[in-house]
């Protein structure tokens, strides 16, 4: 399975996989406090020792199997993450010798051309012109990319409005470092911006919050996204407050 597959697991894992689960355990749950107040067998006493047992132990179940659910989904972000960084962190393929060799002279002559400028707009000219002229592959973005220091402060020295100066700058360096990225590449850094947006993003939305309020109580609802804490009280208190 591909991290793009991964990751499209995980948003049907939160909007429709994590509601389906809740609505199970939430019809399993009333069937069987009706089957405990239907019971022929028990006395009103023991129907109501019988259900709150029974509650107790569903509402820290739910809380187990809510704290598991999001373990599974930020595990199976973690992965699409993981293995899009492998596509993204790839060493760009390098073009040909004479090309490298056309680039690296093409450059030293605009770096000597730029020390030489007295004007910004002069400098940007140049500079427009070698890269139009002279960067064809993510390779060749990638070392001029490196060179942008030494670029941005011999431009600044001659500007004249760096403020300016430093958005074309930025422009320029978006440009060249985005243009040219492969599209597997292009598309891997998408897939990572959103997985990471996902983590962010609650498992257990707002109408199933509000439906486990009604049937669990106010605190397993407000827990469901973040199920550690008030489990691990609930564990405690099982224990003896130890």
């Amino acid at each position: 399975m591909s991290f793009k597959e991964k990751f499209q697991e995980s948003l049907e894992m939160r909007t429709t996989g994590i509601r389906a689960w809740y609505t199970d355990e939430a019809a399993k749950y009333q069937r069987n406090l009706s089957k405990i107040e239907m019971s022929q067998e028990l006395t009103d006493v023991g129907k109501s020792r019988k259900s709150h047992e029974y509650r107790q132990a569903a509402r820290k179940q739910l809380l187990k199997d809510a704290r598991d659910a999001k373990q599974q989904h930020i595990a199976l972000l973690d992965q699409v993450i993981a293995e899009a960084k492998k596509v993204t962190d790839k060493l760009a393929d390098k073009p040909p010798a004479e090309e490298q060799a056309k680039f690296t002279k093409a450059l030293s002559r605009f770096k000597t051309e730029s020390m030489l400028a007295t004007r910004f707009d002069s400098l940007m000219s140049k500079f427009n012109q070698f890269s139009e002229q002279n960067v064809k592959s993510q390779y060749e973005a990638e070392l001029l990319a490196d060179e942008f220091p030494e670029i941005i402060q011999q431009a600044l020295s001659v500007a004249e409005n760096k403020d300016q100066a430093k958005l074309t700058l930025a422009r320029k360096y978006e440009d060249i470092t985005t243009a040219l990225i492969p599209e597997d590449v292009r598309e891997a850094n998408e897939v990572i911006a959103a997985a990471e947006r996902e983590k962010e993003t609650p498992l257990f939305n707002l109408s199933v919050r509000e439906h486990a309020n009604g049937l669990f109580g106010r605190d397993i609802a407000d827990s469901l996204n973040n199920p550690e804490s008030l489990l691990e009280r609930i564990e405690t208190e099982e224990d003896g407050g130890e």
